[in-house]
């Protein structure tokens, strides 16, 4: 394909471009040109497609395995073809992809390719077993590779999951009645019953006891992680201090059993090689005393991956219940999945009930919160199920929905990811019920969690008590000041409103555009006339950002912003900033009518932006 001209000078009239294109002799074919102006800040694309006689082209699909192997980037998308197995959540089209090569988590799947999740998953009719194609972006969240994007729909064939063979149980428990979610972190066992899916001869009248567990999809026993047929779903993790307990387990007349469970080791970052010193497996006849059984893995222990573990036992005659109980000595490395108990043909291990000792029954009493400063609890370890008691004054409350703020003491300021009138499993947006604002200084209770790299109170933390602020009233910014913006915006991804003091003057309403290293969005209200846009802007005070400008679904332009040392940790900031940080943006024509331009930062980088102001004809 040749293009001529291929560039030129700016001229009044409208020019003439020839695009020549050779006969095509082979399959379909497209190309795409791209029309720029102003060094670049304004560009529109042409798409050029040419048919050929060999029809459309031959899709190239990529495997689950080289897939992996590729790099994390929103910039490069890939065509992957498996069955859909674990589809936990049907609104936005999360489920595991599984080919012959291995299986990837698919983050949101779309019935078109978008910007963000339009919820049409449900659109497509697909269900487990469907063999689906679909293109997506290498992503990761938190250690776990997965497609992101989101991923968009091509085609499907009809499937089916082969049925599981039936195995007469006496107890199994897959738990994997409904999907466990992670609102602001994941439920404890106690608060949650998503995972109790029993089933079995003797499971009628069951009871569990649990401390310090969790119910968990992420790093589930299905696919190409574990070396046995998973359920995947849910699993439950075990934190700190944690014991997990199953009873009354009720028996007929035999004696002979075989408990199997599906078990993994995964320490990021350390050893993942399991030890069967570390996870400890009880059986008993009263949930009193317990006597500890040995059992085996198929293929010796494994290393980082699941695997089916197993042992034969023989109960003594009479036995009319049993118990088992599980534990791990080392805090968050350790899941369980697939709890069975079976009659076996043959006898096994002969248990000896009146040998048994006292283990607890039910773990020991976790230690009353810490009361701690915000310096010390950013150097705590991130841990799910140790609570610390904080008190601080409440600022940038951006959420008072969830009660998401910022929590400022002497010592430092950390963001609180939701606070809750009384401690929950998952946040039931009761903080509008405490009447709490910015200026109060609240005491409260939550976990040291961490998000993309940012420090946070997790749990969600939950209110203790409050004392009113005093906090005098801000002096409002001149609206004339250039600092000021004279149009609205809506928060799109990793994006926040936040305060700052520029050149002496404030507060001002700034906009942070991207969080750690994860791009974000913002969209802005031009009115009709607007021909050019004024902003202030920051890169934070180690990157260098670029923004990149979009008006309906189309590139129009980017912006390179310089960084500035006062773009550093959290609100309010305090920036000094000359005509060098003073930004224009040209809209390609005067706007017609009321538009919205999206303004993005790249990854790695974040911008905060002030003074935005739209220039009318």
């Amino acid at each position: 394909m040749t293009i001529s001209p291929s560039s030129g000078s700016a001229s009044s009239e409208p020019q003439t471009v020839t695009v020549t294109v050779t006969d095509n002799t082979g399959s379909d074919r497209t190309a795409t040109i791209k029309f720029s102006a102003n060094n670049g800040t304004v560009s529109k694309n042409l798409t050029v497609k040419q048919t050929g006689p060999e029809g459309e082209p031959e899709i190239e699909i990529t495997t689950v395995a080289d897939f992996l192997k590729a790099e994390v980037s929103d910039d490069v998308w890939y065509t992957l073809k498996g069955q859909i197995t674990d589809l936990y959540n049907t609104e936005y089209g999360n489920f595991t992809l599984v080919d012959e090569t291995g299986s990837v988590k698919v983050y949101g799947l779309t019935a078109e390719k978008v910007n963000k999740n339009d919820k049409s998953f449900s659109t497509l009719g697909l269900k487990e077993g469907d063999i689906v194609t679909l293109c997506g972006t290498r992503d990761e969240y938190n250690g776990e590779d997965q497609v992101g994007g989101p991923s968009y729909y091509i085609s499907h064939e009809e499937g089916e999951l082969p049925e599981p063979e039936p195995v007469n149980a006496v107890y199994f428990n897959d738990f994997d009645k409904e999907a466990a979610q992670n609102n602001d972190g994941w439920p404890f066992l106690d608060s949650f019953d998503g995972w109790k899916n029993e089933t079995g001869s003797g499971a009628g009248s069951v009871t569990y006891e649990s401390s310090g567990a969790s119910a968990r999809t992420t790093g589930g026993s299905a696919g190409g992680y574990s070396n046995y047929d998973g359920s995947g779903v849910n699993n439950i993790f075990f934190g700190k201090d944690a014991y997990f307990q199953v009873g009354n387990i009720t028996l007929g007349t035999e004696t002979n059993y075989t408990l199997s469970f599906g078990t993994e080791k995964f320490d990021q970052g350390g050893d993942s090689q399991f030890m069967h010193e570390e996870f400890h497996v009880y059986i008993s006849n009263d949930g009193t005393k317990w006597v500890e059984l040995d059992y085996s893995f198929p293929n010796g222990a494994p290393n980082g991956k699941w695997d089916l573990a197993s042992t034969t036992f023989t109960v003594p005659s009479g036995t009319s219940a049993l118990y088992f109980y599980f534990n791990a000595d080392v805090a968050s490395v350790y899941r369980l999945d697939d709890l069975m108990l079976a009659v076996s043909s043959e006898a096994g291990t002969s248990i000896d009930f009146s040998k048994g000792t006292e283990i607890g029954g039910g773990g020991e009493t976790p230690d009353a919160p810490a009361e701690i400063t915000v310096a010390d609890f950013i150097k705590a370890p991130v841990d799910d199920n140790v609570y610390y008691i904080l008190t601080g004054e409440i600022t940038d409350l951006y959420n008072t929905e969830y009660g998401n703020f910022t929590l400022v003491d002497e010592t430092g300021s950390v963001k609180v990811y939701g606070l809750t009138a009384e401690k929950v499993s998952s946040n039931d947006k009761s903080f509008s019920t405490l009447g709490l604002k910015e200026g109060d200084v609240v005491t409260l209770c939550g976990t040291r969690a961490e998000y993309k790299g940012e420090i946070q109170v997790g749990g969600p933390a939950y209110y203790i008590s409050h004392e009113p602020g005093t906090e005098e009233p801000e002096d409002p910014v001149d609206p004339d000041s250039p600092f000021v913006s004279n149009v609205t915006w809506t928060l799109g991804t990793n994006s926040y409103n936040e305060k700052a003091t520029v050149n002496g003057e404030g507060p001002v309403d700034v906009v942070k555009i991207g969080k750690s290293k994860a791009k974000g969005s913002i969209d802005i209200t031009l009115p009709a006339g607007t021909t050019k846009v004024n902003f202030y802007a920051v890169s934070w005070n180690n990157e260098t950002a670029t923004l990149s400008f979009m008006m309906g679904g189309e590139e129009v332009g980017f912006q390179a912003i310089a960084k500035n040392a006062g773009a550093a940790n959290s609100q309010p900031y305090t920036f000094t900033v000359t005509e060098s940080d003073y930004y224009t943006f040209n809209t390609p024509m005067p706007l017609p009518s009321d538009m919205t331009i999206t303004v993005t930062t790249q990854e790695n980088a974040r911008a905060i932006l002030w003074g935005i102001k739209a220039i009318t004809e």
